[in-house]
């Protein structure tokens, strides 16, 4: 019975700051969502006047976001081989670097 109210004790304390938002949240909830408006206004832009409104006007200027792409998924592979490394290592004293990648 002990275990029980104790379960529902720590679901309380982590589910509080999800259920009892503040002032902040809603105003930074509203800021994202005027930058996710401005890109995909700017997005849809792009699309209807083509790549030449990003001032790449070559012909092969689309290779722009293929390399981006292929940059930031190998950021994210590295982010998760070094978490994987660490955590078969069980290196605790890493726990902070294991949590951000």
């Amino acid at each position: 019975m002990a275990e029980a109210q104790q379960n529902v004790f720590q679901d309380e304390t982590l589910l509080h700051p999800i259920e009892n938002t503040g002032r902040g949240f809603y105003i930074s909830s509203a800021v994202l969502l005027v930058f996710m408006a401005f890109a995909l206004v700017t997005y849809l832009y792009q699309i209807i006047f083509g790549l030449g409104v990003t001032g790449l006007a070559q012909p092969v200027s689309w290779g722009f976001y293929i390399i981006n792409f292929v940059f930031f998924i190998g950021i994210s592979h590295a982010g998760t081989l070094i978490s994987a490394i660490l955590r078969l290592s069980q290196a605790e004293w890493r726990r902070p670097i294991t949590r951000m990648a």
